[in-house]
């Protein structure tokens, strides 16, 4: 509705009767409408003054801002309406329709959209003071020509739907004030991630809240849903999350909170994303076989491209879970070899001049290639002397699928499960794993990916 189509509703109320002794009680809340408003005009001045200063790229700031904004100005709307001052409900309404498109991303939150916020606040203070003085005033319809413009200045971010930022079985979970706030979000440019955390039931309260709060730093949680059954004496958490830097603190320690991400959409990655969840699997599997074990990951800020991270996934989750299972000695058995009890699992990234080296280390038994060969001397018929068969051979023989016996299981510590899988993963997207073992010692795998 424009200022200039109000027609006869376009004048100042009449407030006469409400001096009446039988409107008395109206009369001491029409006193204290008129009596606050300046106040909650200065509130709305204030908090557009803190939106100037921000960084554009703060988008929960931004958004918290203009929730700010938007309960003053529907308040104003409100009792305006009750008492039938028609140029203020008109223009608080206005303001409303500004608020909700800035809030959804669909009109971008930038000077022009700030000055026409503004505009509609110094209109209301107009009416404010012809109240209080009696007079007539006409107004004009700049605010609607101003709010008319910034609609051609839409966001395209917004464009995209919900189900091209958050996978199907996620989305479906979600109740629909959650889908339209997780709309907004990404049309601000956040970037999406699904976690999955776990807690002990008697440290539920603290943990999460404590993780709340990290979360927080950085972004906005859109939604806490149920996550997958683990035990009775364990809480599972699905904790849909919004942050607004592409890389934000929490990818760096999330393993050590005994989570992963299950989902990110972003164009870049830090290998920390893809290494969390071979961690959180090693821990887990460190737990069920008993053993002690320290697990580091050392250059997780390194990023890769995003059609790298499930290559590195699975092949960080395979590297990882066989360091634990086979290249890790029980404790005792390390006692017996004078070792630290406790054994080593490390993860490091580092910056080549082409590409990026990813190495898994552990401190465990290692891999006897003599036994490898031995043992493709009797299965496979391969003589360690010929020329078609070397220790260079014996390695890249433990990335075949179904090479494994049960004596390489035993003697060799079944190296061989699950490489395959490593192997394909990364030759997939352009890079090389390779291995190096010294019995007793322990074993590195080696991957070399491009950079792009």
């Amino acid at each position: 509705m424009f200022i200039s189509d109000l027609g006869s509703e376009n004048k100042l109320p009449d407030l006469s009767n409400f001096a009446h002794p039988a409107h008395q009680t109206m009369n001491q809340f029409l006193g204290s409408f008129l009596r606050d408003a300046p106040g909650k005009l200065f509130e709305m001045r204030r908090e557009v003054e803190l939106l100037r200063e921000l960084n554009p790229s703060d988008e929960a700031q931004t958004r918290q801002h203009l929730r700010q904004i938007f309960q003053q100005v529907h308040t104003l709307k409100g009792s305006a309406a009750a008492f039938g001052i028609e140029l203020i409900r008109a223009l608080a309404h206005e303001i409303e329709n500004l608020l909700e498109h800035l809030r959804s991303g669909e009109i971008v939150c930038n000077h022009a959209a700030l000055d026409a916020l503004e505009t509609g606040i110094e209109k209301i203070e107009i009416v404010f003071i012809a109240i209080r003085e009696n007079k007539l005033i006409a107004l004009p319809e700049d605010l609607h020509l101003k709010i008319r413009g910034l609609a051609r200045n839409i966001n395209k971010k917004n464009a995209s739907s919900s189900e091209d930022d958050l996978p199907a079985e996620f989305l479906e979970k979600l109740n629909e004030n959650e889908k339209e706030h997780l709309k907004q979000i990404v049309a601000g440019g956040a970037n999406i991630f699904v976690l999955a955390i776990d807690f002990s039931v008697n440290e539920f309260q603290g943990k999460l809240q404590n993780l709340r709060s990290r979360l927080q730093q950085d972004g906005e949680i859109v939604a806490t849903l149920p996550g997958k059954f683990i035990s009775p004496a364990k809480i599972a958490l699905q904790i849909i999350y919004a942050a607004h830097s592409e890389s934000p603190n929490f990818l760096t320690n999330i393993s050590s909170w005994n989570g992963q991400v299950l989902f990110a959409n972003k164009s870049s990655f830090q290998i920390a994303e893809a290494a969390a969840t071979a961690l959180y699997a090693g821990r887990r599997a460190a737990i069920e076989l008993g053993k002690e074990i320290e697990f580091e990951l050392v250059g997780g800020q390194l990023k890769i491209p995003k059609k790298q991270v499930n290559a590195l996934t699975t092949a960080l989750l395979h590297l990882v879970t066989n360091a634990v299972a086979h290249g890790i000695e029980p404790s005792d058995e390390r006692l017996l070899k004078q070792k630290q009890m406790r054994g080593m699992v490390r993860i490091t990234a580092e910056l080549m001049t082409n590409s990026i080296r990813v190495c898994v280390k552990d401190d465990g038994r290692g891999i006897d290639f003599g036994k490898i060969t031995q043992t493709a001397e009797e299965n496979l018929g391969i003589k360690s002397d010929s020329a078609k068969f070397d220790f260079a051979a014996a390695r890249n023989l433990i990335f075949t699928p179904g090479f494994s016996t049960a004596e390489t299981l035993t003697q060799v510590a079944g190296r061989g499960v699950g490489l395959d899988a490593a192997k394909t993963a990364v030759e997939n997207v352009g890079g090389t794993i390779e291995v190096r073992s010294k019995v007793g010692k322990g074993t590195t795998f080696e991957i070399i990916l491009p950079r792009a």
